[in-house]
């Protein structure tokens, strides 16, 4: 549903658990193909979360909304075996902006898939 409203689209993991978070990302990423992404043009996809909010900040234009969602306020991530890491979106998206600011170009960033 979202592929059919965003212009472009960055898919990461928030929760993994004990699922492969490739197999997670590749499922969505189809699901927004068959609503007519293109992967690498207006769909990209990053198993880093970090990497994923780094790629949808470096795409932003000025008066463009970016919606960073799945984690909302929670600061942890759950990961395999039951492990969970120390994670905020809203640090990172902070840090980040930080840094983007502080460039006089665009982050480059790569697909990794």
């Amino acid at each position: 549903m979202a592929a059919e409203t965003v212009d472009v689209m960055v898919v990461t993991t928030d929760d993994p658990y004990d699922d492969d978070p490739k197999t997670l990302i590749h499922q969505m990423a189809d699901a927004a193909v068959v609503q007519g992404k293109i992967i690498g043009q207006n769909l990209f996809r990053n198993p880093d979360r970090r990497g994923g909010i780094v790629k949808a900040l470096s795409l932003a234009q000025p008066e463009d909304l970016v919606l960073i969602t799945g984690k909302g306020a929670d600061q942890k991530m759950a990961m395999a075996n039951g492990k969970y890491i120390d994670w905020d979106d809203r640090k990172v998206t902070r840090e980040e902006l930080g840094y983007k600011q502080l460039q006089d170009k665009k982050i480059q960033t790569t697909e990794i898939l």
